[in-house]
C-alpha cells in the first residue's frame, strides 16, 4: 500500500526465493524495446509468501532502473560518478541501497522528495530577490544524505538472473508469435501443434531447471 511496507515487506526475507517479476505493466523500454511485452511472475513455487512476491517487485523496480542506467553508459560511452535521486521512492532505504549497490556508486539522497517543485521555488526567489549569480542560492541548499555502496553478491546474481529471465521471456514471447502466424496459415493437427510448441520450448529454454519451472508454474 506505500514505499515504507514494501520495505518492510522485504526486509522480512533475505532474498526473493527465486521469484523474478517481470515489470512489463506497459510494455519493456529500453534496452529491450518490447512494447507488447506484459508482466509476469516467474519461480513461484509453495514456498513463495507475500514477502517473496513484495521484494521480487521491489526488486524489479531497482533492476529496470539499473539496466537501464547500465544501457546509457555503454551507448553514450560514460561512466557514473553517483547518482541524485528524488521522489517518493527515496522513502525506501532498501531499495536506494539496492540501486547504489548494483550500480557500485554513492547514492545522494535530498532531504525534499519533489526537487522539482523546490527547483521552481528556487526560480521564484531569484525573480523576488532579483539575484543574478546564482551562486547566491546556495543559502537555500537542501541536506543531502549520501549512501555508500556495498558488496552484495547476492543481490548481483539476482539481477542476473532476472536479466536471464527475461531474454527467455522475450525469446518464448517470440516463438509463441511465430507459432501463432505458423497455425494461422497451416491447418495443423493437434499432434503437430503439440510438438511444435515442446519444441518452442525446449529451444529457448535449453536449461532444464528453467524447463520445469515455466511448466510447473504454468499448470498448477
Amino acid at each position: 500500500k506505500s514505499v515504507n511496507e514494501s520495505e518492510s515487506f522485504s526486509q522480512m526475507v533475505d532474498d526473493s526465493g527465486g521469484v523474478s517479476l517481470i515489470p512489463a505493466f506497459t510494455g519493456l523500454g529500453p534496452p529491450f524495446w518490447k512494447a507488447n511485452a506484459r508482466a509476469t511472475y516467474i519461480g513461484i513455487n509453495t514456498s513463495t509468501t507475500k514477502n517473496h512476491l513484495v521484494r521480487a517487485a521491489l526488486e524489479s523496480v531497482a533492476f529496470q532502473m539499473v539496466v537501464y542506467l547500465e544501457f546509457l553508459q555503454r551507448e553514450n560511452n560514460f561512466r557514473l560518478k553517483n547518482l541524485i535521486v528524488d521522489g517518493g521512492m527515496i522513502k525506501n532505504k532498501l531499495f536506494l541501497q539496492m540501486i547504489a549497490d548494483l550500480l557500485k556508486i554513492e547514492v545522494i539522497v535530498p532531504d525534499i522528495e519533489e526537487m522539482s517543485s523546490y527547483g521552481v521555488l528556487l526560480f521564484g526567489i531569484q525573480k523576488e530577490k532579483k539575484i543574478s549569480d546564482l551562486k547566491d542560492l546556495n543559502k537555500y541548499a537542501v541536506n543531502q544524505t549520501t549512501i555508500p555502496f556495498q558488496e552484495n553478491p547476492n543481490l548481483q546474481q539476482s539481477y542476473r538472473t532476472w536479466k536471464e529471465m527475461i531474454d527467455k521471456y522475450l525469446a518464448l514471447s517470440v516463438c509463441t508469435c511465430r507459432y501463432t502466424v505458423y497455425h494461422s496459415v497451416y491447418d495443423y493437427s493437434v499432434h503437430t501443434r503439440f510438438w511444435y510448441t515442446v519444441y518452442g520450448i525446449l529451444r529457448f529454454f535449453k536449461v532444464s531447471r528453467y524447463t520445469s519451472t515455466v511448466h510447473h508454474n504454468t499448470y498448477r
